[in-house]
């Protein structure tokens, strides 16, 4: 790889094969994440899946998923310059598919667990084929990168699992892209009318305990400064076919929450 990335401050550790910007105390809070991470070997069923849905083989997947992971490949691709996936998780977000179509795309995957980040390491050792440039360990609300540095920053959920402030992380997505540079970002809401459809007590329960659900975050973009803002709604599913807090939480008390999946596109 000949992309190279630079930070802007020096990592609080580097003896991992990556640079982390995690602290430590930070990290001890993470441990009950990566022994599930580490249990059901997570990181490589994922890729395993997308390796087999971009080459054309058999699998279990929502019927849009192909079709979002091949237009985001090649809008990724046809777009440029340095790329970065923030909040990766074991999926690898946007990046797996990408890397996987167009091998040796300059591309820097990180996320605030450095045990995601370690799990990619030892995957990409094992395909060094589909590496990308770069690994790193750090907070996508204070990227310790420099303002107007990448081309595109790319998502599949990044933003609606952040832990901290999403807005600070929109703001600092839209610093760190060169003029012209690209988010491309697959995320879930669940919209307005399906809201409604919620018994009121129940979606009272929802708007206080998972508040973020119910916003798509436009205009957080636009105000962070960000212009040429496209939304495509691929498809959509329900908490009866998910593995999450809010999937449980809907299934305690027997309702079904519907999200819209959708791709943004927005330029800097």
């Amino acid at each position: 790889m000949t992309a190279t990335f630079s930070f802007t401050r020096e990592p609080l550790d580097t003896g991992r094969g990556f640079p982390s910007f995690v602290p430590s105390d930070e990290e001890r809070g993470q441990e009950e994440w990566a022994q599930f991470l580490r249990s059901g070997n997570w990181i490589e069923h994922d890729w395993t899946s997308y390796y087999r849905l971009m080459t054309g083989e058999p699998v279990k997947a929502r019927p849009f998923v192909s079709h979002l992971c091949h237009f985001a490949a090649d809008t990724i691709h046809r777009h440029g310059g340095l790329a970065l996936e923030y909040g990766a998780g074991p999926g690898g977000g946007l990046s797996s598919p990408t890397l996987l179509k167009y091998p040796g795309t300059p591309y820097l995957i990180s996320d605030l667990s450095t045990e995601v980040i370690s799990q990619w390491r030892d995957l990409y050792r094992k395909h060094p084929e589909y590496a990308p440039a770069a690994l790193a360990a750090f907070d996508a609300c204070d990227m310790p990168l420099a303002s107007d540095s990448i081309g595109v920053v790319s998502s599949y959920g990044g933003l609606s699992n952040i832990e901290g402030d999403r807005v600070r992380a929109i703001g600092e997505i839209h610093r760190v892209l060169e003029p012209g540079g690209l988010m491309i970002a697959a995320e879930v809401y669940v919209s307005e009318e399906d809201a409604r459809a919620l018994p009121p007590t129940v979606r009272e329960l929802f708007q206080n305990r998972f508040p973020f659900i119910f916003k798509n975050y436009r205009e957080e973009c636009r105000a962070a400064g960000f212009r040429d803002i496209r939304d495509e709604v691929i498809g959509r599913f329900s908490t009866a076919t998910d593995s999450s807090t809010v999937a449980d939480m809907a299934r305690e008390h027997g309702v079904e929450l519907f999200y819209t999946q959708y791709l943004r596109l927005c330029t800097k």
